[in-house]
């Protein structure tokens, strides 16, 4: 199990880390002889250093509704609109988005109605 550090990281020593972390790639051993003064345990270290690198990995990435895009656009209208006239399917496959979006286009927009079997 690791240990949690005994001595909490304020603020400054955390942007210190977090840089020397990054940068300069230290290690939780590398931090204990850095910074002797500190009193820190290794196991707080590394438990440290896994939370900083998912934090880091976190607002690397873009922020997302939660929801998935809809594939039900224009662009896809156009598509099936084009090719109407033969499988679902096919056109599916073809305009690499699902069957179900392809029936939903012809269906709603198209106003066509289908005898589609799944």
């Amino acid at each position: 199990m690791i240990n949690t550090m005994p001595y909490s990281i304020d603020d400054q020593d955390s942007v210190t880390v977090s840089l020397l972390s990054e940068e300069r790639q230290y290690t939780a051993r590398k931090f204990l002889k850095g910074f002797p003064n500190k009193k820190w345990s290794l196991g707080g270290c590394i438990c440290w250093r896994k939370k900083s690198t998912i934090l880091i990995v976190l607002n690397a990435l873009p922020v997302v509704s939660g929801r998935p895009s809809s594939t039900h656009n224009a662009e896809n209208t156009e598509s099936v609109c084009a090719q109407s006239t033969r499988p679902s399917t096919q056109i599916a496959s073809e305009a690499h988005i699902s069957h179900s979006s392809v029936h939903n286009i012809i269906k709603k927009d198209l106003q066509i109605g289908l005898n589609v079997t799944f």
